[in-house]
């Protein structure tokens, strides 16, 4: 039997499901368990981490997301007109970086954290493939896992402009706060936000 479909049956999981746990399409999975197509090198480092679940995973109900789904629906979003707007584009983007804060700090096992951050594919907007990049430093450094994740040094994944995420032109004590209190790992890429705004809101 095809690893993917039997991991996919002892976790439960529909291939629907798998596919967007994945950040790939239903079709793709089927074909991938039917051995009629290869993935890449970044879906099937996907893989890898998902033949390394637990029975007992967070993953295993299917509606817990990851940093690929997570990515896969900003870029789905981010296609529609109401978004055209650079400034709606930043607060979809600040909005996604909350949710997947929350979503990774209520994970508590090590694997699963490791499933998380695994790479996700590009959005289609440079500044929120940076921004994840740096989150999944910021995530790793704060769960104290062994090593942050590979994906994360590509140096194509660093800004040329530095960019306040949230703080606009004319709100000068959010840009200080976002220099003198911003996430270390995305200050390093150009992103300036401030730790504490990664609380819900």
């Amino acid at each position: 039997m095809n690893p993917l479909l039997a991991k996919r049956k002892e976790l439960g999981l529909t291939q629907t499901q798998v596919a967007r746990l994945l950040g790939t399409k239903q079709s793709n999975v089927s074909a991938y368990e039917r051995g009629v197509l290869e993935p890449g090198s970044a879906v099937e480092q996907r893989f890898v981490q998902l033949l390394g679940l637990k029975t007992d995973s967070i993953y295993c109900a299917g509606g817990f997301p990851t940093l690929a789904s997570q990515s896969l629906e900003l870029r789905q979003l981010l296609s529609l007109p109401r978004y055209a707007d650079r400034q709606d584009q930043d607060s979809l983007i600040m909005r996604m970086i909350i949710d997947s804060n929350d979503r990774f700090v209520a994970l508590s096992s090590s694997t699963d954290q490791q499933f998380f951050l695994m790479q996700p594919g590009a959005v289609g907007e440079h500044r929120a493939d940076v921004a994840f990049a740096g989150m999944a430093v910021h995530w790793s450094r704060k769960a104290k896992l062994p090593r942050v994740p590979v994906w994360t040094r590509n140096p194509d994944l660093y800004l040329r402009t530095v960019w306040f995420l949230g703080a606009g032109e004319s709100e000068p004590l959010a840009r200080a706060i976002g220099i003198a209190r911003g996430v270390p790992a995305l200050r390093t890429r150009g992103i300036f936000f401030a730790e504490s705004n990664l609380g819900s809101i």
